[in-house]
């Protein structure tokens, strides 16, 4: 008998080939026999350089027809020869492995070595086992597979992880390298989170007895709050932006709460300028290949919104884009090109480094500041429970004040229809005074007589005024008077039509939808809108009482 080994474990010779497995050339009895219990076809190559010629092989034995034994036969040849692909060392190391193999094979949870690396096993779940999540959520996890889990990972058979490995990996992610800094520990905590769920289906399909990670201790996350800017600083901000290319977007997220993403998806199809509103119904996000493009899904189910244009800087700078130019997406850039000019701004300014999602933040402090109700804030942000406003976004000191008014050098005052109170406060002094409904409870012809008076003897003092007023003939000359539009617009006969064609009660809800709170401003002498004849008309009051209130009415 002649035996040539083709392959094993080690070589003296650096021509041949070893790997893990034995490959055997055998002459006996006038047989030529291949035993071939290797990993590759490295057995070939070295045949040809030994010039063993295969081709005159009459028997072959394979490792490829070792998978058609039964379990517990194949799993002691595998053992024998080494076939796992680890290097036994001593004959009692192989007994030891041996003995447990057999016993979990009689027990019923033996799960053969899987030969996949960490990287291969990624790869796999990547693109087989997220089809039910978002696809900006799979570019999230593949850049992090690439960046973290491959470089430090990837190389490593997947049956041979390890809690201790996993642990040294995350440990490791903590210290800077030559070729990037340290991660913090949130993104540790994202890398944790994937690697544990792919690792959680390898468990699934019986390529692994355990989750490695599940054992592993990650670092403590210390949350940095993000102070919101304050009036004097939002005010120093607003001057700074001022003619830099992303002013408008700026303007944009800080007075609407919009995040970065959704006020990049802002097409002017959705801004209504006319009625004051913005709806928010897309987003830019990433794809799988980590590059920004358009979708019509947003963050959250919450995210889908109308937001009012509520604040007077941000109209102007809506209205300051020619009519020409409000096509297609509102502001064009990169998303990491917002971040880092708002932070060279602020720094140059001197103000916290927030970047442009600390100017969301901001947008939801002041409102809690000025008293907007909660449930209306979640909504206009776009947050998904109240909850998650409250603990990221609202910012309230232990006194109970979100700002020291004595340092913006304001006052605000509640008075409650106290004329003389307000009359006295603006001796010497500006104010601003808001004036909602006021004498109201009198009679139309005196509560008028009143307003205009009260009007009049504003107009001469240090004070800016809004006064809201059902009463007719109130605006005096030099005075900015708006009215509601209301239903000003609408075709009221074609409406009409509409609540008979449907039936039922849908008027109050077809009507609410067709009201427009938006304001024009009424140039000369012009009485109140009368929508209240309308929506009657509307409703279906009897013709014979709406004949009488017109003649009522003119008269």
């Amino acid at each position: 008998m002649i035996i040539r080994i083709l392959t094993e474990n080690t070589t003296a010779c650096p021509e041949l080939t070893a790997e893990h497995g034995l490959s055997l050339y055998i002459i006996t009895g006038g047989k030529k026999i291949l035993f071939d219990a290797g990993q590759t076809d490295a057995f070939a190559e070295n045949a040809a350089r030994l010039g063993v010629d295969l081709a005159d092989v009459d028997l072959c034995i394979l490792r490829k027809a070792v998978k058609e034994l039964p379990g517990r036969e194949r799993q002691i040849i595998l053992m024998r020869f080494g076939l796992e692909g680890h290097q036994e060392l001593t004959q009692k190391e192989v007994a030891q492995k041996l003995k447990a193999a057999l016993a979990a094979l009689d027990s019923g949870t033996y799960i053969a070595p899987c030969k996949m690396t960490v990287a291969e096993w990624l790869d796999v779940w990547a693109s087989q086992y997220l089809g039910g999540v978002k696809e900006s959520t799979v570019a999230a996890y593949n850049a992090t597979i690439r960046t973290h889990i491959k470089p430090g990972l990837g190389a490593i058979r997947l049956d041979d992880l390890d809690t201790h490995l996993v642990q040294s990996f995350y440990n490791g992610l903590r210290e800077p390298t030559k070729d990037r800094a340290a991660v913090s520990p949130k993104t540790v905590k994202n890398v944790h989170g994937i690697l544990h769920k792919a690792l959680q289906q390898a468990v699934a399909n019986g390529y692994i007895r355990f989750n490695p990670t599940n054992s592993c201790i990650l670092p403590r996350i210390e949350k940095k709050e993000l102070q919101p800017l304050d009036e004097a600083e939002t005010k120093l901000f607003l001057d700074a932006v001022k003619g830099h290319p992303l002013e408008l977007l700026y303007t944009i997220t800080l007075f609407t709460g919009l995040r970065e993403g959704e006020a990049l998806g802002l097409t002017w199809d959705r801004v209504d300028i006319k009625k004051g509103v913005i709806r928010v119904e897309g987003a830019m996000v990433p794809d799988e290949r980590s590059r920004y493009v358009y979708k019509e899904t947003n963050k959250t189910d919450a995210s889908r919104r109308s937001v009012p244009i509520m604040i007077p800087e941000l109209l102007f700078a809506l209205k300051a884009v020619p009519k020409a130019g409000r096509k297609g997406p509102v502001v064009t850039c990169h998303i990491n090109t917002i971040y880092k000019a708002a932070n060279r701004i602020c720094e140059r300014e001197g103000l916290p480094l927030i970047g442009a999602h600390g100017l969301r933040h901001s947008i939801a402090s002041l409102g809690h500041f000025v008293g907007v109700p909660e449930a209306e804030m979640q909504v206009l942000g776009g947050w998904k429970s109240a909850q998650t406003m409250r603990k990221i976004y609202t910012h309230v000191e232990q006194a109970g004040q979100l700002v020291d008014v004595a340092k913006l050098n304001v006052q605000l005052f509640d008075l409650n229809g106290d004329l003389d109170e307000v009359l006295r406060r603006l001796e010497g002094e500006f104010a601003f005074v808001l004036l909602d409904e006021f004498a109201r409870g009198t009679n139309p012809d005196e509560g008028a007589a009143i307003v205009q008076s009260v009007t009049a003897y504003l107009n001469g003092k240090n004070a800016m005024t809004v006064l809201a007023t059902h009463y007719d003939n109130v605006a005096q000359r030099g005075n900015a008077h708006y009215q509601v539009i209301g239903l000003k617009d609408l075709d009221v006969d074609k409406l009409q039509a509409e609540i008979a064609a449907r039936g039922g009660d849908v008027g109050v809800e077809l009507i609410s939808q067709h009201m427009n709170y938006g304001l024009y401003r009424v140039e000369g002498k012009q009485d109140c809108p009368r929508d209240a004849l309308n929506i009657c008309r509307l409703l279906g009051m009897k013709p014979e009482i709406l004949e009488m209130v017109e003649k009522n009415y003119e008269a």
